[in-house]
């Protein structure tokens, strides 16, 4: 019998390998763990027995390699109970602490087995070594424990196999139950009768019966994938999913969950797997159906419904499910499929709002270009009508002076909407720039009185003001552009919008703020609308708009400039009884610094002082040319013309003694900056005031770039052109 230490030797390779290979393949499976120990226990027990007859050892040389065999019989029993728990799916007995205990047996038996109270007395036989066992109790207590935990082994398998429910279970458990027993049986006659009756003739075989178990589980990966040796990847997959995957059985319990099921629905592993499916979905008709589909082995595509989580939050899924089938074609479960939707349904959400406000805007965009075509026509109609009256000869003089008023008016109206839409567009394009100026607020405040005081009158209604800070205490840093603006708009809205009783507007210091304020005892303004009112073009969507003029973007324009200057806006009203709105700005006192104020400008100034100047209009419109000759007549004794840029330059060559120079930016041939540029090369006095009718930003700073000493916007107020001259020749 040669051959035997060499069956030994492929045996314990063989045992070995599959220890590796399986574990390898899934090292985080219970199951491929518990069978690689049980391999490993097989290799080691091969180890005593691979050497032929003909090597020549010592007789404790031999008993050293026994004892290490040993390890491998003593612990398979222990070894094959923990893979048959494991293949049952019994991890909560593997994590008792009875369990934990019950495997120091081991450690025991293979003690006394180094101290010769096990097998003793190897010797030398034609088929190699031979062992007796002792004739103490220790190895009736062995053969009990290796019995009992053998047997208990294979009823775990036997009542598994005979509850399961799936087909290639049930083979699983009967292939392991009849290779252990035959393993068992085997193993029993040869290594513990046979030596028992001192029969020696006989090798011992046992560890050769275990290849009967061995190659019945290599059978049963082939055929049925018993152990998961490819689910290392497998796991990789299911694991990596970003989706809601589950698997469930026939009757729609999981069976198995991933992880990103268990992280968004905030569940436990235990929590979710054994229950069933429905749980997670609304108590409703539509899921009743769907889970009855499920459990009926039914496809499922894209249906949308709610998962719960653990706390009861709401998922909104795209919901797929599909039968599984084993080998032979029947089912065996559900996989069950879950896109969460959220983003989607909250982008779905927007995008509907975002299409409500674009209708809307769009709604109100056309009425306000409704309203503007009739606010831009009236005073059009106005001003060509009355213009056209002025050339009846038979009008009176009274007459003509009331059409004049009527135009004055009517341009002015026609200017205060053109600056609204280029200011909405600076405010929209974030183009509008603040300029902070040392601003005396009570004089702002008595101007603009002065200013509506006239026709607030005129219209019968009592108008008040109130400055509550003395002289000194009331200049600040603040635009007083913006300041002007801000309370233009209020209360012209204030004087269109009462009819009847008092405006009254000032302001108060509160803590670190001024609190603007404008009165009135209006129409009011209904709750419903008095957030939407500081919305552009919203006045176009009031159904009584065509008694009140008005573009629509007073209040727009007045937030913008309050929030721009580092303030709030806000209003009190009632519908009927009338409105306040307040705003605030930060209080930046300043010293009293006596100022040239460019905004305001006094009645008693002496325009003549200033007088005989010699002035250039460079201008290539003949109104414009026409008006500003007119502007500049009590202050100029010779006033040249010229059309375009190159021939504005040729007359400030020719003549050098000119005293101020008016430069329209855009000429023909040449624009208004590189004429001046080309004028500074050889005239670097003459004073020169730019002009243009854009007045968009940056215009003023482009303007001195180029050699310009001022600047002013179209339509040119002759009061503003007078002190711009004023102050650079008073010098």
């Amino acid at each position: 019998m040669i051959f035997l230490p060499y069956l030994h030797f492929f045996c314990l390779l063989a045992y070995a390998y599959l220890a590796v290979f399986v574990f390898n393949k899934n090292p985080k499976s219970i199951l491929n763990r518990s069978y690689a120990i049980l391999m490993t226990c097989f290799s080691i027990w091969n180890f005593a027995e691979i050497f032929p007859d003909n090597f020549d050892f010592a007789n404790n040389t031999f008993k050293l390699f026994l004892n290490i065999s040993s390890i491998g019989w003593i612990s398979f029993p222990i070894a094959l109970c923990y893979f048959s728990l494991a293949f049952t799916k019994k991890e909560d007995i593997l994590k008792n602490i009875f369990f934990k205990v019950i495997i120091l047996i081991p450690l025991f038996f293979i003690y006394k087995q180094w101290t010769n109270c096990l097998t003793i007395d190897p010797v030398k036989l034609h088929f190699g070594w031979g062992t007796n066992w002792s004739d103490t109790i220790w190895p009736y207590l062995f053969f009990t424990y290796y019995i009992s935990f053998t047997i208990l082994s294979i009823y775990f398998v036997y009542r598994y196999g005979k509850n399961a429910k799936k087909i290639f279970e049930k083979k699983q458990a009967r292939i392991i139950v009849a290779s252990v027993t035959i393993s068992l049986v085997g193993g029993t006659i040869f290594d513990v009768v046979i030596p028992k009756l001192n029969i020696h003739e006989i090798p011992s075989l046992a560890n050769v019966f275990l290849l009967f178990f061995t190659m019945a589980v290599v059978y049963a990966i082939i055929k049925y994938k018993f152990l998961s040796i490819t689910p290392a990847v497998a796991e990789n997959i299911f694991s990596s999913i970003e989706d809601f995957l589950f698997f469930a059985d026939k009757e729609g319990i999981i069976l198995k969950v991933n992880k990103v099921t268990l992280d968004s629905l905030k569940y436990k592993q235990s929590e979710l797997e054994g229950k069933s499916v429905g749980m997670l979905f609304r108590n409703g008709s539509f899921e009743n159906d769907l889970l009855k589909k499920i459990t009926k082995g039914k496809i499922v595509k894209n249906c949308e419904v709610d998962f719960f989580t653990k706390n009861g939050k709401e998922i909104p899924v795209l919901f797929s499910s599909s039968p599984l089938k084993d080998e032979e074609g029947n089912e065996s479960g559900n996989i069950l499929i879950a896109h969460d939707i959220t983003e989607r349904k909250q982008t779905m959400r927007e995008l509907l709002k975002a299409k409500e406000r674009a209708e809307e805007s769009d709604r109100l965009k056309t009425a306000f270009l409704t309203n503007m075509s009739h606010e831009i026509r009236t005073p059009m109609n106005g001003i060509l009508g009355f213009a056209g009256l002025l050339k009846e000869s038979d009008l009176t003089g009274e007459d003509q002076q009331k059409y004049i008023r009527i135009i004055e008016k009517s341009g002015a109206r026609m200017l205060n909407i053109i600056h609204n839409i280029i200011d909405i567009s600076k405010i929209e394009s974030e183009q509008m720039e603040i300029s902070f100026l040392e601003t005396n607020v009570n004089e702002q405040i008595k101007f603009i009185y002065n200013f509506f005081e006239p026709e607030v009158e005129g219209k019968g209604i009592r108008f008040f003001f109130k400055n509550s800070l003395p002289a000194k205490e009331a200049i600040i840093q603040t635009d007083p552009e913006k300041i002007y603006a801000i309370l233009t708009n209020l209360v012209k809205n204030a004087i269109k919008f009462t009819d009847e009783g008092s405006i009254e507007f000032g302001y108060e210091k509160k803590g670190e703020y001024l609190e603007f304020f404008v009165k009135d005892t209006g129409i009011g303004i209904p709750k419903d609308r008095q957030e939407a009112i500081f919305e552009r073009f919203v006045q176009a969507d009031i159904s009584d708009i065509n008694k009140y003029e008005g573009a629509g973007l007073g209040l727009s324009i007045a937030k913008a400039y309050v929030e721009m200057l580092g303030g709030k806006i806000c209003l009190e009203s009632e519908e009927g009884k009338g409105s306040i709105f307040y705003f605030t700005i930060p209080y930046n006192a300043e010293k009293l610094v006596k100022k040239l104020n460019m905004n305001f400008v006094s009645e008693d100034d002496d325009e003549g002082q200033i007088k005989n100047l010699k002035i250039l209009i460079a201008e290539d419109d003949e109104t414009s040319d026409l008006l500003i000759t007119r502007m500049l007549k009590k202050i100029s004794n010779e006033v040249l013309h010229a059309k375009t840029g190159v021939e504005t330059i040729e007359v400030c060559r020719n003549h050098p003694d000119l005293d101020l120079v008016l430069m329209d930016i855009r000429m023909p041939t040449m624009g208004g900056y590189e004429a001046t540029r080309q004028i500074r090369l050889f005239n670097k006095d003459v004073i020169i005031i730019a002009q243009t009718a854009y007045a968009l930003m940056g215009d003023r700073e482009k303007s001195i770039e180029a050699g310009c000493n001022d600047y002013i916007s179209k339509p040119i107020d002759s009061t503003l052109l007078m002190e711009l001259i004023q102050r650079h020749f008073e010098k």
